[in-house]
């Protein structure tokens, strides 16, 4: 499916009528490098399938990235539900924020 189709946007926000917009410049466009700095701890996950084929110190990789991401997850909820914008660790990494359309 073509960008211009989604508006740079994924599915889930285009169907919410949501949007990503830049804290500073709201007219500006979200663009690739924005968007890996806000959901860069997303990519923690399939990193970790990596070392799940490396025997020992590969599983014990994994459970330290396992605990990472668990702290990463709980401080990203925490974040979004005491900050009074609705803002996580990656929007303010990036500087954006999940608006309404």
């Amino acid at each position: 499916m073509p960008i211009e189709a989604l508006e740079y946007q994924s599915i889930g926000k285009k169907l919410l009528k949501l949007s990503v917009v830049n804290t500073e410049d709201p007219a500006a466009k979200v663009d690739y490098a924005i968007s890996a700095k806000r959901n860069w701890m997303f990519a923690l996950g399939p990193i970790m399938l990596f070392f799940l084929f490396i025997p020992i110190i590969g599983w014990i990789i994994d459970i330290l990235l396992g605990i990472a991401v668990l702290i990463l997850v709980i401080i990203e909820i925490v974040k979004l539900f005491t900050n009074d914008k609705g803002l996580r660790w990656g929007d303010k990494m990036a500087g954006t924020m999940v608006i309404e359309k």
